[in-house]
């Protein structure tokens, strides 16, 4: 399965490449809506991906009954889940209709099991780069770093707050950036990446 357009337009946006459309070309410097929809879009290496069809509980060495066992064995990596309940698992041992893991969380019947491949790491990361993201805008970070008045230019004292934060989410961005094989935007200075107070 291809990449979706969500996920297409999430890669493009944490990676600097922006959202606009192919009529907004003349108006970017980048152009790059086409790399990422015709090249990586159809080229991420797919795993395997199936349904489970019981619960596990946090913290157990569980035996698993998927819906199909395509690609699942010994020593294969799955993800487990998505979002904040997303896992990675190793398999222990299969049978021909199963496979038995240790899972650190819970999950409900129904969740999603993938052999490892692009798609699944891209996910993850598409996923952690969202939080991170969201928590560079967090009310936190609003009360601790910015300006407190305007009137005799006083800051807050807690760019460390953001600026950590700002850290973790260019780690993650980078991860993404190593596995489509695109420098974010800003790696070519193009566009700036600091946060300047005078």
């Amino acid at each position: 399965m291809a990449m979706t357009d969500a996920e297409i337009e999430a890669t493009r946006f944490h990676l600097g490449y922006g959202n606009l459309d192919y009529g907004a070309y003349p108006y970017t410097e980048d152009g790059f809506k086409q790399l990422f929809r015709d090249v990586v879009g159809p080229n991420l290496t797919v795993g395997a991906e199936t349904t489970a069809t019981q619960n596990v509980a946090a913290g157990s060495v569980a035996t698993v009954t998927p819906a199909d066992m395509t690609g699942i064995a010994a020593q294969a990596r799955l993800v487990v889940d998505v979002g904040d309940q997303e896992e990675t698992v190793v398999v222990a041992a299969t049978t021909v209709t199963a496979f038995t893991a240790r899972f650190v969380r819970a999950h409900s019947v129904g969740y999603p099991v993938c052999v490892a491949s692009g798609q699944t790491r891209l996910r993850q990361l598409l996923h952690q780069a969202e939080k991170a993201w969201a928590a560079c805008l967090s009310q936190e970070v609003g009360e601790q770093a910015g300006i407190k008045k305007v009137d005799e230019v006083e800051f807050f004292g807690g760019f460390e707050v953001l600026t950590g934060r700002l850290k973790q989410y260019k780690s993650i961005v980078m991860n993404l950036s190593s596995l489509v094989r695109i420098a974010p935007a800003w790696a070519g200075g193009a566009r700036g990446s600091t946060i300047e107070a005078y």
